[in-house]
């Protein structure tokens, strides 16, 4: 299979950005449970958890597609997406989780801190007054 069982829970990868800005984060993913309780999923840049999500059960087929946005300063970072609720085989209520792909882009303003920095201005002024501050 072309999908990653997250066996002890979480599934991480490293990145390493040139930018900070804001990016997105998808993974593609699909659920196994019985039982009525969702499958949980924490998603974390580094220590600190940005999101959480509840995916339902269904198969390979049917897997989706989860995105986050989040603000990322430049430098080394690793995401994480970590099942909270795994259950246990023994009450026959485990919870897996299956990962296709992870992927971040971004961020979408290219431009370098230098540039930003040099045209920064007051947002909540007319433009022609932003243009005079700049």
């Amino acid at each position: 299979s072309k999908y990653r069982l997250a066996e002890k829970g979480t599934l991480n990868t490293p990145y390493k950005l040139g930018l900070t800005g804001d990016y997105v984060f998808k993974f593609k993913a699909y659920a196994k449970y019985t039982g009525d309780e969702p499958l949980k999923v924490s998603i974390k840049l580094d220590a600190d958890e940005i999101a959480q999500v509840e995916i339902k059960p269904n198969d390979e087929k049917s897997a989706k597609v989860f995105e986050q946005k989040v603000s990322i300063k430049k430098g080394d970072h690793r995401i994480h997406v970590t099942v909270l609720n795994p259950g246990k085989k023994e009450d026959k209520n485990e919870r897996t989780l299956h990962v296709e792909w992870f992927n971040l882009t971004g961020p979408s303003d290219t431009r370098p801190e230098t540039h930003k920095e040099f045209m920064k201005c007051d947002p909540t002024k007319p433009k022609a007054d932003q243009t005079r501050e700049i």
